[in-house]
C-alpha cells in the first residue's frame, strides 16, 4: 500500500490569477513545476472535459490508461479548455514496474492508496486541483511557484 501523506490544493487564482479553474493551461503549469517532470510517465482516468477533444475520449473510464511521457501529456492537456473531472497519475521511469491499474475516480476518498505511482493530480468540478504524493520534495517546487502550503495527513 502506498498512501500519500502530502497534498496541495490549487485554484485558478493561485495558478495564473484566473477566476476560472481546472483549465488545460493550468494543469500544464502544474506538471511543468514537478521536480524532474521530464522523467515521468503519465496515466489518466475519469476524465471529463468541456470540449470534444478525441484524445481524451478513451480516458473517461475509472481504470487508468497510459497517456505517455510529460511532453505528450502537456501537449494534450493544452488542447483542453477546462476539465470537469480527471485523475492524472505519474510514475518516474526509474520506478516504473508492473503497475496494477485499479479503478481510480476523482471523487474517491482523499489520501487513498495510489499504488506504484509517485504523484496524483485530481481536477475537481472546474473549481480546483488536488495534488498528492508520498514525497514532500515532489510538491515543494509547486508550493514555491504558486505560494501555497503542503498539507500533511494525518493533520
Amino acid at each position: 500500500m502506498t498512501q500519500p501523506r502530502y497534498s496541495i490544493n490549487l485554484t485558478g487564482t493561485e495558478i495564473n490569477n484566473s477566476v476560472v479553474s481546472c483549465t488545460g493551461e493550468q494543469l500544464a503549469l502544474i506538471v511543468k513545476n514537478i521536480i524532474s517532470y521530464k522523467e515521468l510517465r503519465w496515466y489518466a482516468s475519469d476524465v471529463s472535459i468541456n470540449s470534444s477533444e478525441r484524445f481524451w475520449a478513451d480516458f473517461s473510464i475509472a481504470k487508468p490508461s497510459f497517456v505517455g511521457d510529460s511532453s505528450t501529456l502537456i501537449c494534450e492537456i493544452n488542447q483542453v479548455e477546462q476539465f470537469f473531472s480527471g485523475v492524472f497519475l505519474a510514475v518516474f521511469l526509474k520506478n516504473e514496474k508492473d503497475i496494477i491499474l485499479e479503478s481510480i475516480e476523482t471523487e474517491d476518498e482523499k489520501y487513498r492508496d495510489i499504488g506504484e505511482f509517485d504523484i496524483e493530480i485530481r481536477a475537481f468540478d472546474t473549481t480546483y486541483f488536488e495534488i498528492y504524493s508520498i514525497e514532500p520534495n515532489l510538491l515543494a517546487p509547486i508550493c514555491e511557484k504558486f505560494g501555497v502550503p503542503v498539507r500533511t495527513y494525518p493533520e
